[in-house]
């Protein structure tokens, strides 16, 4: 998504046809929940617990991957292009 177009479905609640997906779509309303959710908890003076980190996963997986939303991952991670190595699956927790 071009930044225009991010602007268009944040501001004026539109949708964009040009080719972009339901996905594309949703993970910008995702991700703006998810900046609210984190401005709320900050202006509140909430501790980062658990359930603020498992509910922010919520969020921005929601209606894209609710199989995995608020989960823990099961498997190995490899970022693409990134010579980081990832924590071992079992050890997040």
């Amino acid at each position: 998504m071009t930044i225009t177009e991010t602007k268009v479905i944040l501001e004026d609640g539109l949708t964009i046809g040009k080719g972009k997906s339901l996905k594309e779509h949703l993970e910008v309303i995702n991700h703006k929940e998810a900046i609210d959710y984190i401005e709320d908890v900050v202006s509140k003076s909430l501790d980062i617990s658990e359930r603020v980190i498992r509910d922010l996963h919520y969020l921005i997986l929601k209606s894209i991957d609710n199989k995995n939303a608020c989960e823990y991952r099961q498997s190995n991670i490899l970022i693409s292009g990134s010579k980081h190595k990832s924590v071992e699956h079992f050890l997040v927790k």
